[in-house]
């Protein structure tokens, strides 16, 4: 099959709306509901399955997807040098987050294989809240910072204090070779940080 620029790829955007159980140190999610949007010209055709076994979002070309797999979002210990770097020095009023480590491996890849993903990022609330509504993106863009595809959002209701969320992805067999970024995005009410990984796409 011929390889298309990816460039002239027109994006849809995928939304998965979460729900299923969370215990208090590790969120799960099981049950995803999967709606797409965003299509500029033309149709648009995708396998769109429970996120835990995989996730298709195709381009309206109909001829490249990213597949998502292995959803997970959990609370994991931290350092006291982490929470004097990451955590509120006094009480906040409002949510809000700090993204930490944001990575993918392998940071080399053919196209078809997979790439996981892993971002770390605290989550400060204010005295008395528990949980807040956190949102979670992953916007996969070119060497010239145009956007191709976001993975997710994905929403949730989390607890304080450090969170590591972990994904994976299949590359498109279509996809030009060249290096890549991925945006990670971390939002909660108004505030919301992000940071950066990259991967290099080879023939």
């Amino acid at each position: 099959m011929k390889r298309i620029d990816h460039k002239l790829l027109i994006v849809a955007a995928m939304t998965i709306a979460l729900s299923g159980c969370q215990t208090t140190n590790d969120t799960q999610d099981n049950t995803v509901g999967v709606g797409i949007a965003g299509m500029v010209v033309g149709s648009i055709t995708g396998a769109l399955t429970n996120a835990t076994v995989g996730t298709a979002v195709s381009v309206a070309t109909g001829l490249a997807a990213f597949t998502i797999n292995n959803y997970q979002s959990k609370l994991v210990s931290s350092t006291a040098e982490e929470r004097r770097a990451y955590g509120a020095t006094g009480p906040v009023t409002q949510p809000q987050v700090k993204i930490q480590k944001s990575r993918n491996t392998p940071t080399v890849v053919e196209a078809g294989g997979k790439v996981a993903v892993r971002t770390v990022y605290w989550l400060n609330l204010p005295p008395r809240q528990s949980t807040a509504p956190v949102v979670e993106s992953w916007t996969i863009k070119d060497k010239d910072d145009i956007a191709l595809v976001t993975l997710g959002p994905t929403s949730g209701g989390r607890e304080k204090g450090k969170r590591e969320t972990t994904l994976d992805f299949t590359v498109p067999e279509e996809i030009k070779p060249g290096t890549y970024m991925i945006e990670h995005k971390v939002q909660t009410g108004s505030r919301s940080d992000t940071g950066i990984s990259k991967f290099y796409v080879i023939e």
